[in-house]
């Protein structure tokens, strides 16, 4: 009997838009042996060029660029392309450039200089996040069952998979998550879906209903 053949899962395309050579020169070097399929451009133009021609699941776009701005560049990518991931570094880490670029859906938000380990990070939590939107893209549409880790949340239109994104987005990190939602509308299975995406997954996950416990002894604990 042959023994079957382990499935290489599909790569991250990754596309670096930057119009300073030395930053992509870096980003190339750094990255040369990594898993990821990267591709650069040095304008917005030729950017939207690239995610025309071939598939891309992540950008990093410098802010300040010839013609269009990065700015520019997400705010029309993320009307076309809802799905792709993109992350803005700039040299004027301003609160206005902040706050724009998340309002128009940045995944993150990088200032000049950074360490190659930022970017390292950086791509390696939207990877996660891909892949965590790919696995739930790729479920069958059949009845969830019950001892099914991955069929916790069920669901493939637009706004599930930015839930998907979110989660494989905190995940990884080790900072305190505030859930907001109607009751009954899934606030748990979102809590259980990130811990069990964590790299506590293999502890106990712990709920703990709130509202059962008189204010103030909840507010004693």
């Amino acid at each position: 009997m042959r023994p079957v053949p382990m499935q290489t899962p599909a790569p991250i395309h990754i596309l670096v838009l930057d119009d300073e050579e030395s930053i992509r020169w870096v980003i190339r070097k750094a990255f040369a042996q990594s898993p990821y399929a990267l591709t650069f451009a040095q304008s917005a133009e030729e950017a939207a060029e690239i995610v025309k021609r071939q598939p891309i699941d992540f950008a990093l776009v410098d802010i300040n660029l010839p013609g269009d701005d990065g700015l520019t560049f997400l705010e029309r990518q993320k009307a076309l392309h809802p799905e792709l991931l993109i992350a803005v570094i700039t040299g004027e880490g301003t609160m206005q450039n902040t706050v724009t670029a998340m309002k128009l859906g940045a995944f993150d938000f990088l200032t000049k200089p950074f360490d190659i380990e930022e970017i390292e990070a950086l791509f390696k939590r939207a990877a996660q996040a891909i892949r965590l939107a790919r696995k739930h893209q790729a479920m069958p549409s059949a009845a969830p069952r019950p001892d099914s880790r991955e069929d916790l949340i069920v669901g493939k239109s637009r706004s599930v998979r930015e839930i998907y994104k979110s989660i494989g987005r905190v995940a990884e990190t080790d900072l305190t998550v505030l859930i907001l939602g109607e009751s009954g509308t899934g606030k748990e299975l979102i809590a259980q879906a990130i811990h069990q995406n964590s790299a506590r997954a293999r502890g106990p996950f712990v709920g703990v209903n709130c509202a059962a416990i008189p204010r103030d002894l909840l507010e004693a604990e």
